[in-house]
């Protein structure tokens, strides 16, 4: 009696982790110095065009060498905000900026350039 119920358990401990992983979305911040919430900072390739959204809580965020970012830019945290993942890799010295928001992980953090927050 005990196998059933823990083939059961498994089946829907399966089906909800797959789910997480079916919803994950890796969004790309494009058009330089901007505010977080704006939409048209945000697209679904790198160097691409506007996703039409801001992230959510199960997105990848990545900035990159086609974010647009120049040396000294910020990228204005003017809404907390919760990601999954966030990495920054090959972008010049940029500041997040935001003393009134958080941004929330609930994954990895990857920095491989030099940022300030």
């Amino acid at each position: 009696m005990k196998l059933p119920l823990l083939k059961s358990i498994f089946i829907i401990l399966s089906c909800f982790a797959l789910q997480l992983t079916v919803n994950a979305t890796e969004l790309y911040w494009v058009g330089g110095a901007g505010n977080w919430n704006d939409v048209t900072q945000w697209s679904l390739t790198s160097g691409g065009p506007s996703a039409g959204r801001t992230p959510l809580i199960d997105d990848d965020v990545i900035f990159d060498s086609n974010s647009g970012i120049s040396s000294n830019d910020q990228v204005i945290l003017n809404a907390t905000a919760e990601i999954n993942k966030l990495s920054i890799v090959s972008t010049p010295y940029f500041t997040f900026y935001g003393s009134e928001h958080n941004l929330i992980l609930h994954s990895d953090l990857k920095i491989n350039s030099t940022i300030g927050f």
